[in-house]
């Protein structure tokens, strides 16, 4: 039987020395990855925490899209007739702005013209007056009738008389230049009228000096109040206009070709059809004009007409207006007429606006394409017209 070998103490210090040290050094790199791993964890954490806010934020997004986008059709005719109760009622007012001070102009006009109408006419009378008595002054003065004194009563009475002739043809010549006497009620609301659509004939005009300060004033804040009611009705007015050329087009379409249909619901009105609507006006306008005023032929209503809603208005041709008097109802269908002429001159411009715009917005896209290289020459001239 063989002898053990004796342990030495050196030995097992050694040993339990170096077994010692390995373990601490174990240790301390379980720490460091503990450490580490507890690092990576809350690293995690956040980038998860974020991701999750992210991804909340993005759904409430969503759904907040979602929820414009699926709207449903009764809140979609809701909206459009809240848009269109307050467009009309905004023209509404602005057209009872209008009217109330086109009726102010009228009684403004009225109230400062009048009362030279009366002085002028209290003028005459008593002028007319004075030649009555120096007439009858002439002819009492004569004792007795005979050759002598008829042949003075004769002399004396013609020179009163072609005084009285002279001084007839006078204001005769003064009452066609100025109409002193017809600054009426109506022809004050005409002239209120011809002064905020800067048309202006010219044939009716103020005498006094308060009646032409008040012009300017009247016209300065006239002008701006109707070209403000003009542009809204004139975009109201092409809404509607398209909106039934689309009707009929799409009513059209779907009577030649039902398969096919009409897709199209926001096509644009063709110039030439506002210009076909704009010369019928003016026609239909002419032949009104040339059955009322019966001295008047179909080319002079015409030009007529065109003159007025071209607010040109140069007066030498004037509706309702003779060398006698004017006649105020002839007037009233005139401004009528002037009114809803302009309106629609309005209307055709916003309708030229959007096809010149479009056809601009098209040429210029063709361009860029073509320097792009993404059509070709020929497809871009095509496009183009």
């Amino acid at each position: 039987m063989a002898l053990e070998e004796p342990i030495h103490i050196e030995d097992f210090e050694d040993s339990f020395l170096h077994s010692g040290s390995s373990n601490y050094d174990d240790m301390l790199e379980e720490d460091d990855i503990d450490m580490k791993l507890q690092e990576a964890q809350k690293k995690k954490a956040m980038s998860i925490s974020k991701m999750h806010q992210h991804t909340e934020r993005k759904k409430s997004l969503d759904e907040s899209d979602g929820k414009l986008e699926t709207t449903t059709p009764c809140q979609t005719c809701k909206s459009a007739c809240k848009t269109f109760c307050l467009s009309t009622i905004t023209n509404l007012l602005l057209l009872f702005l209008v009217s109330a001070y086109v009726i102010f102009g009228g009684v403004l006009f009225f109230s400062l013209e009048s009362r030279l109408v009366r002085v002028h006419q209290d003028y005459l009378d008593i002028t007319r007056e004075e030649y009555v008595q120096r007439l009858l002054g002439v002819t009492t003065s004569i004792p007795y009738v005979n050759m002598t004194s008829k042949s003075k009563w004769s002399r004396d009475a013609n020179k009163i008389l072609e005084e009285f002739q002279k001084f007839v043809v006078k204001e005769e010549a003064l009452r066609l230049k100025s109409h002193t006497e017809e600054w009426n009620l109506m022809s004050s609301i005409i002239f209120s009228v011809a002064l905020i659509t800067t048309i202006g004939y010219g044939n009716l005009a103020p005498l006094t000096d308060e009646g032409r300060v008040m012009t300017i004033w009247y016209s300065l804040i006239g002008i701006p109040l109707t070209l403000l009611y003009l542009t809204s009705m004139g975009a109201i007015m092409a809404k509607v206009f398209k909106l039934t050329y689309n009707k009929i087009c799409a009513f059209s379409c779907r009577k030649i070709r039902p398969a096919e249909g009409y897709s199209d619901t926001s096509k644009r009105v063709p110039v030439f059809v506002t210009l076909i609507l704009l010369i019928s006006y003016v026609a239909a306008g002419a032949v009104l004009f040339q059955v009322l005023e019966k001295r008047w032929d179909f080319i002079n209503s015409a030009y007529f007409c065109f003159v007025t809603l071209s607010t040109i208005g140069h007066g030498d041709f004037v509706f309702g207006f003779n060398e006698i008097s004017l006649d105020p109802w002839k007037q009233l269908v005139c401004a009528v007429y002037l009114v809803l002429g302009l309106s629609l001159v309005s209307m055709a411009f916003n309708l030229f606006h959007e096809s010149i715009w479009i056809k601009y917005k098209m040429i210029t896209r063709g361009i860029e394409a073509h320097r792009e290289g993404d059509v070709s020459d020929s497809e871009w001239s095509s496009s183009s017209l």
